[in-house]
């Protein structure tokens, strides 16, 4: 994702979550399904530059050293006020 590929995944709860929605997400099961999906973005190239752009944006905004600094010491403030609650 962070090198701005486009990204087709298995439809497991956290491949969901770690893509959002900057990729394809295929039927968990589903062979044909990824099949599909695979014959999609090849018909459809200008899918796997969007996909691929919007993937990096996600991982720069969400999983970047910044990012993932900035919320811990948002957790850590919390932790230490005594709220009980940590939204992203």
């Amino acid at each position: 994702m962070g090198a701005e590929n486009c990204v087709i995944a298995n439809g497991t709860p956290e491949n969901i979550e770690a893509l959002g929605n900057c990729g394809i997400i295929y039927g968990k099961t589903s062979k044909s399904d990824l099949v599909k999906k695979m014959k999609f973005v090849l018909e459809n190239p200008e899918y796997i530059e969007k996909f691929g752009r919007l993937a990096r944006d996600w991982v720069i905004k969400n999983y970047s050293w910044d990012s993932v600094t900035k919320k811990y010491e948002r957790l850590f403030k919390i932790i230490v006020s005594g709220k009980k609650r940590f939204n992203n």
